[in-house]
């Protein structure tokens, strides 16, 4: 009897660590295949406007925008070179939260002037009338 129970403990110890793995590695890694990419030449205002024609909020605490992705992103995605990586999403005002579920990355060879231009150095671009 306390051999099943020292095997039965020790089946259950086993179970949760394989949970524990698949939350904290497995899940975190697969969560980049569930956000869209797409690749194109040139990232350019009219894009931008298109996708979120496309892409509309409801809820008006919500507005687009533009980030420039870092190395080190939340979407676990890796960068490569000769190329920029850009996050299409929505922000929330109230919270300072970026919504994932309509999530766009945008991985281009440029950008257009005007839309360098308005980014000026900085990594967030918000739009308020789009």
């Amino acid at each position: 009897m306390k051999t099943f129970i020292v095997i039965l403990i020790i089946i259950i110890l086993i179970i949760v660590a394989l949970y524990i793995f698949y939350l904290k590695v497995y899940l975190p890694k697969r969560g980049n295949l569930l956000i869209k990419k797409e690749r194109i030449d040139k990232l350019t205002f009219n894009y931008i406007r298109e996708y979120f024609k496309k892409e509309k909020m409801i809820d008006k605490n919500y507005v687009p925008v533009l980030i420039k992705m870092a190395q080190d992103n939340p979407y676990n995605v890796q960068k490569e070179t000769d190329v920029e990586f850009y996050t299409l999403s929505f922000f929330h005002k109230e919270k300072q939260t970026v919504l994932t579920e309509k999530t766009l990355i945008v991985i281009t060879k440029s950008i257009d002037s005007n839309l360098s231009d308005a980014l000026n150095g900085k990594d967030l671009l918000i739009f308020e009338n789009l």
